[in-house]
């Protein structure tokens, strides 16, 4: 890795660690990722320590939005692997975020290889207090991280803003048809059919709690 990125990863993990760039880094516009191999990486905290293990390559920190940048664009940073994880589902840069995780994998599945890593018990998270009924909608995945989608139909009225329409997922959740290298995987653009319910869960949620995630047919 330059020292230039060594340098950039040890001066915004500072700052993050200050709340200083929590905002700015974290904002839509301007997502932490790497690029290793064509799969894109977004950086998550959890606050558990991780062992790195063999060195997969040179990671890219590519541009952010298209208002602004928050790494060098033609930086690199080392990579590895974590143990027992597939990198296709999640790596470490140690010297620069830490824990990556693949857009469109979600460590919170009980199937995902981080799940007990990340969460301790087979029923974390769970978000299932205070639900309604089951309601069946179909939509187009919009982004993934966070997932938003675009409402096509559904049993219920949904808040959709121009960004699309939240939805959350737990260790309940089934995500089925959309294996990728062994590992549930959503992209933008993948049509769907969700089995969802409001729920109060614990504090607010970013949408209706996906019980069932299926391609549309």
């Amino acid at each position: 890795m330059r020292d230039g990125a060594r340098s950039f990863g040890v001066i915004v993990g500072a700052l993050v660690a200050s709340g200083i760039l929590a905002t700015v880094a974290r904002s839509e516009s301007c997502a932490v990722t790497i690029r290793l191999n064509d799969v894109v990486y977004a950086s998550e905290e959890f606050g558990v320590a991780l062992e790195p293990g063999d060195v997969l390559g040179e990671a890219e920190i590519p541009h952010c939005g298209t208002v602004g940048r928050c790494a060098p664009p033609e930086d690199t940073v080392s990579a590895f692997e974590i143990a027992e994880v597939p990198p296709e589902a999640a790596v470490l840069a140690p010297d620069y975020y830490g824990l990556f995780l693949a857009n469109g994998t979600f460590p919170q599945l009980r199937d995902h290889p981080l799940h007990d890593a990340l969460y301790g018990s087979p029923d974390r998270p769970s978000y299932r207090t205070g639900c309604g009924t089951v309601f069946r909608l179909e939509a187009t995945v919009d982004q993934v991280s966070p997932l938003r989608v675009d409402v096509e139909s559904s049993e219920v009225a949904t808040d959709e803003s121009d960004e699309g329409a939240g939805l959350e997922v737990d260790a309940g959740t089934r995500i089925e048809g959309f294996d990728r290298d062994g590992i549930a995987t959503l992209e933008a653009g993948d049509e769907i059919v969700v089995r969802a319910q409001d729920c109060v869960g614990h504090g607010e949620l970013a949408g209706p709690l996906a019980v069932s995630i299926e391609p549309a047919r």
